[in-house]
């Protein structure tokens, strides 16, 4: 008798530890589950990330279910900017830590820069801070000449020729060609150095995964940028107008080398970033939820749930708040008139707009661009790192300045 009771106990305790409080008691019940399993079990979500569609599932739940979804008892995601940058991957203080998910990015059992968790990740944060900051790199005679070598000895060259020649050129590898070319010269010689110094033996495979890996962000992004240019002509002219405004105008000519502007120069042209910051909108983000874990020891509020518990996994996906209409009206259209009210603003993304600026510079004083053809290239359908067959054929008239 005694056995029975305690077997009915243990069943009802059961039963309301891993059902009853999570469907009706919890604080994480007045959210919207994205799936009838998600307010029991992890394993709805935990299948979906086994078969390659948490992304798909997370969208569906947005567009049934609203801006914050219950993808499992102790797991939320939210499309909101307030929420989800603010709150979630804020600064200092007002964020909240990784979740073990980051824990795959540790070097032989090593937490770097990347996977740090709190103080620790500000340490290393700031000892590498200053090498990456704005006014380092806009100041750094390496990566000027660098700059300048890529531009005017490879790209404008060929450029020239394609449209001297007047054939397509496939724009995706060329520009995949160029991310490669401004890593590997900063990258590659300390690989060497370091080797030969220590006897290490070559790394062949190792190098050929590195350079699939770097490639992709810069050489996608900046294809975009040129299709929506080759798509909207009047923008391009209008771009190039004000490319042409500043006080030296960089002009290419039987490819003779002239200098390149300033990276200040480039900042103050609120056309030009507006252009890169709408193309960094709709095709610069990864497919992952980038999971935090909510602290302990505050109140932290999420959505409709004012009192989240500590250790709750949360996430956001960038490509559903960059498509978000409450941030974006009319989301989907490539329009970079939305930034021009805060195009003078220098904030995120100094570092990915500088490469591009200078690029979007180089090639729109001197060229006209048209496409042949874009049917292989899936524009902002997917994520920056595309699936690698995309192609993206254009036309290169050389304009007269």
């Amino acid at each position: 008798m005694l056995l029975l009771a305690g077997t009915l106990f243990t069943l009802a305790f059961v039963i309301y530890k891993k059902i009853l409080y999570p469907l009706f008691f919890s604080p994480l019940a007045k959210i919207p589950s994205a799936h009838p399993l998600a307010s029991v079990s992890s394993l709805w979500i935990q299948w979906k990330r086994l078969t390659n569609k948490e992304f798909d599932a997370v969208v569906s739940g947005f567009r049934q279910k609203g801006p914050y979804i219950r993808l499992a008892p102790k797991e939320v995601a939210v499309n909101t900017m307030e929420c989800g940058v603010k709150n979630i991957y804020g600064i200092g203080n007002d964020n909240f830590d990784k979740a073990p998910w980051y824990n795959f990015f540790q070097n032989h059992g090593f937490r770097n820069t990347f996977c740090a968790l709190g103080s620790e990740h500000a340490l290393y944060r700031r000892r590498i801070s200053g090498v990456y900051s704005k006014s380092f790199l806009q100041s750094s005679p390496h990566i000027r000449a660098i700059l300048d070598a890529v531009i005017q000895q490879r790209i404008l060259p060929i450029l020239a020729r394609t449209a001297e020649k007047e054939e397509p050129i496939d724009i995706l590898a060329l520009n995949l060609a160029y991310g490669l070319g401004l890593c590997f010269c900063i990258h590659f010689w300390v690989a060497s150095w370091v080797a030969s110094l220590f006897g290490i033996p070559a790394r062949t495979k190792a190098k050929e995964k590195l350079e699939v890996a770097t490639r992709d962000t810069f050489g996608i992004t900046f294809s975009y940028v040129i299709l929506n240019l080759s798509r909207n002509l009047e923008i391009q002219e209008q771009l190039r107008q004000e490319l042409l405004s500043i006080s030296q105008p960089f002009r290419y000519h039987n490819e003779k080398r002239t200098e390149l502007p300033t990276p200040q120069t480039l900042e103050a042209l609120p056309f030009l970033n507006a252009v890169i910051k709408e193309s960094l909108r709709l095709r610069n983000t990864a497919p992952t939820l980038n999971p935090r874990i909510t602290p302990t020891g505050r109140k932290v509020t999420i959505g409709p749930c004012d009192n989240v518990p500590a250790g709750t996994r949360v996430g956001a996906f960038a490509w559903c708040l960059h498509r978000n209409e409450k941030g974006y009206p009319n989301p989907r259209t490539w329009d970079p008139m939305r930034w021009i009210v805060d195009s003078s603003d220098p904030k995120a993304g100094a570092r990915e707009r500088w490469c591009d600026a200078f690029c979007c510079y180089c090639h729109y004083t001197n060229f006209r661009t048209s496409i042949i053809d874009d049917s292989a290239f899936a524009g902002d359908e997917t994520f920056v790192t595309g699936d690698g067959s995309e192609q993206l054929i254009l036309k290169i008239e050389r304009v007269e300045t």
